[in-house]
């Protein structure tokens, strides 16, 4: 039997990258997603659900108070976090707050497979960032992400951002750090297989 998701993301077409790559996988089946906690209560009703997905920053209640809703509610399965906005912090929060396991959105999907693959077998600690390993991109590195995957160089993000091409390089590079990628094409390709970065008009 597939492993039953529930996503609480207020992030339309996150959600729905989510969703695919997950049921691409013949592993796992998206029973259900929902912008706000309230919303994801009758997706939770029928009992199925063995592992609720969300993110911290939501519309009304963040993650962590929508999860402890979520409880009061009866469920009593497994919560992931995936966020834009991870630190070594929030993933302390979360984890005393009683959320599994704590990832960057910008996790590489094989990661987050994972994780969950962790959660379905009960094996949190196996599944689980350190939380000093949790990583987040800035604002400024997401611009030149989303650059990058429009197809720009370092030269044409310096241009675009009006900043130096030292700077602009330095940023691409920190990306490809976060993505885990030798190449700026690997970074985009990587960012698009996580949900990351929506299909991009063209990569070069």
């Amino acid at each position: 039997m597939p492993v039953q998701i529930a996503i609480l993301e207020d992030h339309r077409s996150f959600s729905e990258a989510l969703s695919m790559a997950l049921e691409a996988t013949g592993q796992f089946r998206c029973i259900g997603s929902a912008s706000t906690v309230e919303a994801l209560q009758p997706v939770l009703a029928n009992g199925a659900v063995d592992i609720v997905v969300l993110d911290y920053q939501l519309i009304g209640p963040d993650g962590i108070s929508s999860a402890a809703v979520v409880r009061e509610h009866g469920f009593d399965g497994a919560f992931m976090m995936l966020t834009a906005h991870a630190s070594p912090d929030l993933a302390r929060r979360a984890r005393e707050a009683g959320i599994d396991v704590v990832l960057a959105k910008e996790s590489p999907l094989d990661e987050v497979l994972d994780a969950l693959h962790g959660l379905a077998a009960g094996d949190t600690a196996a599944a689980t960032m350190a939380p000093d390993d949790v990583v987040s991109l800035s604002a400024r590195q997401r611009e030149v992400l989303a650059l990058m995957g429009d197809g720009l160089d370092p030269r044409e993000i310096a241009d675009r951002l009006f900043i130096s091409i030292h700077t602009a390089s330095g940023h691409v590079k920190d990306v490809m750090r976060h993505m885990r990628a030798g190449s700026q094409l690997e970074a985009v390709t990587n960012a698009i297989r996580s949900g990351y970065l929506v299909i991009p008009r063209r990569v070069r």
